[in-house]
């Protein structure tokens, strides 16, 4: 499965890597390794009663990457599988653009567009586009459609957009066979994996790039967005 291929081009490089720092926000987990650096989206609901202390049990400073990414990104729980995409991510996501920003209003003009999760930045830009849109999201937010919707509507959509998140909580593949074959597919967000995989399948990819781990990791800790802070974060679009 797709999640298993994406572990799988990371393991090479995280083998012998080992984490060197990492930070746990309320909105992103933020992990360094000896590969480089990687972000996940925390999904902080997921967190047991115990706290973190209960989840983690040790320090992960030190550790084998490629050990705890396994261990993690596997888990049933998504709070600890967020940890292990971002030790991935920090495999990966090292690449430098290949392409321009493909997010603009021209993109959308005047076609249907499936997106997966609620992207409130990408509302305004859809509404500006003229852009038939259709959300689908777990979460029950007015206006929306739930993830049992897209057999039925994503066949028909010009344009689908998944967030990363969606390999966290492992439902990218529950999207994938509904979309057509022309549709142009783009995975977006600070979460997404940069794999060779995704973009051999027909994705494009719009993700991040920690430049600098300290500056990012001291926007998370303060709920500071990376994109605020120079030099901390950089946009990439494959």
């Amino acid at each position: 499965m797709i999640y298993t291929h994406i572990f799988e081009e990371a393991a090479a490089r995280l083998k012998n890597a080992k984490i060197q720092d990492y930070i746990l926000g309320l909105d992103y987990i933020a992990v360094q390794t000896d590969a480089g650096s990687g972000m996940a989206y925390t999904f902080r609901n997921e967190v047991s009663a115990g706290g973190l202390a209960n989840i983690m049990g040790s320090d992960l400073r030190g550790e084998n990457a490629l050990k705890i990414a396994e261990k993690y990104y596997f888990s049933s729980n998504s709070f600890e599988a967020g940890i292990g995409l971002a030790v991935i991510n920090s495999a990966l996501n090292n690449r430098a653009s290949a392409c321009k920003d493909f997010l603009h209003p021209d993109t959308f003009r005047g076609k249907k567009v499936g997106m997966v999760g609620w992207f409130r930045p990408m509302l305004d830009m859809m509404k500006e586009a003229e852009a038939d849109l259709k959300i689908f999201e777990l979460k029950d937010i007015e206006g929306t459609y739930k993830p049992e919707a897209a057999p039925e509507i994503m066949p028909h959509c010009d344009v689908v957009l998944i967030t990363g998140v969606t390999f966290i909580n492992k439902t990218f593949h529950t999207y994938t066979p509904h979309i057509g074959k022309n549709a142009l597919k783009i995975i977006l967000g600070p979460t997404t994996p940069m794999s060779q995989h995704l973009i051999d399948g027909g994705w494009h990819l719009a993700g991040s790039k920690i430049l600098d781990f300290r500056a990012a990791a001291d926007c998370i800790a303060h709920g500071i967005g990376t994109r605020k802070v120079k030099g901390a974060v950089e946009k990439v679009w494959i």
